[in-house]
């Protein structure tokens, strides 16, 4: 029996992400035993607020090199915690179908977006959402922490609400914070938000067989060219970048909706073309950025 060490964050979020993905992999493979390790990142002793790190991949470094120093053969990232460009030697090999993308601002009142009165504190410290809430406005407090952390600062008053991904709360089993869930027109979501990544070594074929066996295909697509999108506007976690690209194979159409703000400026584009499998992210990139708006 071939023993297959999977990488991990310690967080719980990272830690169930994982055994589901590896859940649904002992389902299909029960001829191969899938070991879970824990691995500590940067990002997870990491003080400061994200935004004032220079360094990228703080959440990924650590688990990519146990990768190549063979101390385990697979990772499970959030793909959005992912560099824009594939570390030397390593390859994402499955996306599997994708969660729900949007974000949730939850608040201590009950209240949604639109009834929070203005100068609320919101607790976020991400350039991309800041940037979209703005016009509410509300003001803005850094907040660091897992999912639970964050959940009791907002019960204790430190803010008047947070925002928080909906694929991590629905993963957590916190599925009924979804009647706080912002529509993707209003709260862009970040590039691969919701998707999961699967990253092995480029020279481990028999386990990119494996891993195809639970790759969505339709996610894949949607989550790569919105990271392609993020390289294409130069960006990481300290842009204000949102993406979000979904693929229809039945209706042959691919739409994209993004926002960014460069200079102060604030742009947002809405784009859909027909899909056809091999295609290049140039043409709709072309498209997106002569169709882009200024939004106040």
């Amino acid at each position: 029996m071939r023993i297959i060490k999977v990488g991990t964050r310690g967080s719980k979020l990272a830690l169930t992400q994982t055994e589901q993905v590896v859940n649904i992999l002992r389902n299909k493979f029960s001829e191969i035993k899938f070991e879970i390790v824990v691995i500590r990142t940067r990002g997870d002793v990491y003080r400061n607020s994200l935004k004032e790190s220079p360094e990228r991949g703080l959440f990924t470094k650590e688990i990519e090199r146990a990768l190549l120093d063979k101390r385990i053969d697979m990772a499970v990232h959030s793909f959005k915690d992912m560099e824009v460009k594939e570390a030397e030697g390593l390859m994402v090999a499955a996306i599997p179908e994708r969660e729900d993308v949007r974000d949730v601002l939850i608040t201590r009142s009950g209240e949604d977006i639109f009834q929070l009165r203005k100068n609320s504190v919101i607790g976020t410290g991400s350039p991309r959402r800041i940037s979209q809430l703005e016009k509410f406005g509300f003001k803005f407090k850094d907040v660091r922490g897992n999912v639970d952390t964050r959940l009791k600062k907002l019960e204790k008053g430190e803010f008047d609400g947070i925002v928080l991904a909906l694929s991590g709360l629905k993963r957590l089993g916190l599925g009924k914070y979804e009647r706080f869930a912002l529509p993707v027109e209003v709260m862009v979501p970040s590039p691969g938000q919701g998707a999961l990544a699967i990253e092995i070594r480029c020279e481990d074929r028999m386990l990119n067989e494996i891993l195809r066996e639970i790759n969505h295909r339709e996610s894949e697509i949607g989550a790569k060219f919105e990271k392609k999108f993020l390289e294409k506007m130069g960006g990481g976690c300290h842009l204000p970048i949102g993406a979000y690209c979904k693929v229809d194979f039945t209706g042959k159409k691919i739409n994209f909706l993004a926002f960014f703000e460069e200079k102060g400026v604030k742009y947002k584009a809405n784009v859909s073309a027909q899909f056809k499998e091999g295609m290049d992210f140039e043409p709709l990139f072309l498209k997106i950025m002569e169709s882009k708006e200024v939004i106040l």
